[in-house]
């Protein structure tokens, strides 16, 4: 490392010489220090002094900051993949992998209710990578899923979609009262984007029912919709095996559980145990690693 800093300080170099090189910086120190991230301040100066473009602003990490340089790093780590998108564009059909994503394994994928019972609740085992620090208790799981090919190919004929399925369509932000999903790519496919992102099987809000008699005769007739609703998300999950693999994140909930030598009442008004389950199992397991608490009680509703 030092013998390439001294070269690149050498005033014999051309200013030309990186004129064809894209760069950016992030830099690592501590604020404590005087001279905060003075290294990768003076390679910036260098690099562009010798002709290299910076694709995206610098960055500087904080050891001194309540959350560390990841405070500053996860914000320049988006722009930067967003950056290098625009200059070289994935081939299509190709997603990026976000870098707060990981890979989970299923370890056992069983179902709980009964064969011939509407819903499939399921009891799904993940393995994930000991590098990852997380805390089950009041998160939740998103799992980047999928529509089967299948049913893409049945809609994509039945909206006479199928010619230009596979043509590249660049997403622009037209309307400035509507907001576009920070997931999408700036370039994607029809095929891609019901594939991985919309839910076109999805039961329709009461809303688009409000419009549609605007163009119905009949304004008092509604039909009940006779096909079940199948979730894009949980469809997928159900038909994972054991070893298989899918990305997902975890990401903050919105349940706040109290320290653990606090007793904790769960009510479950119809609105499902898998949260509550969770808290208790977590208990469970505090409990066999010789922690003192108290088990909390489970009230639901059927």
């Amino acid at each position: 490392m030092t013998l390439f800093w001294k070269k690149l300080l050498l005033s014999s170099l051309p200013p030309n010489l990186l004129e064809d090189v894209h760069c950016t910086v992030f830099g690592l120190g501590d604020s404590a220090y005087e001279k905060f991230c003075w290294p990768a301040k003076r390679l910036t100066r260098r690099l562009e002094s010798l002709g290299a473009v910076r694709v995206c602003e610098c960055a500087e990490g904080d050891e001194q900051h309540i959350l560390g340089i990841d405070e500053a790093l996860e914000p320049w780590l988006r722009t930067l993949s967003n950056t290098l998108h625009k200059i070289i564009p994935l081939p299509p059909g190709t997603d990026i992998i976000p870098f707060d994503q990981f890979w989970a394994t299923v370890k056992c994928n069983m179902r709980i209710t009964a064969s011939d019972w509407y819903q499939d609740v399921r009891d799904i085992e993940l393995d994930l990578d000991d590098s990852i620090e997380y805390v089950l208790s009041g998160r939740c799981g998103r799992s980047t899923s999928y529509r089967q090919c299948s049913e893409v190919e049945i809609f994509l004929a039945q909206m006479g979609w199928g010619n230009f399925a596979d043509d590249v369509l660049e997403i622009k932000h037209v309307y400035e009262d509507q907001s576009l999903p920070d997931y999408l790519l700036r370039y994607s496919t029809v095929r891609t984007i019901f594939t991985h992102y919309k839910d076109f099987n999805a039961v329709p809000r009461r809303v688009f029912f409000e419009y549609l008699l605007h163009f119905s005769e009949a304004s008092s007739q509604w039909t009940k919709l006779k096909e079940p609703r199948r979730g894009v998300c949980s469809t997928y999950l159900a038909q994972l095996r054991a070893g298989e693999q899918f990305r997902m994140k975890i990401t903050k909930g919105f349940i706040q559980l109290p320290v653990n030598d606090v007793p904790i009442i769960c009510v479950g008004p119809s609105t499902g145990i898998a949260p509550m389950r969770t808290v208790i199992k977590e208990r469970i397991q505090a409990k066999a690693r010789g922690i003192r608490l108290h088990s909390p009680l489970l009230l639901d509703r059927y």
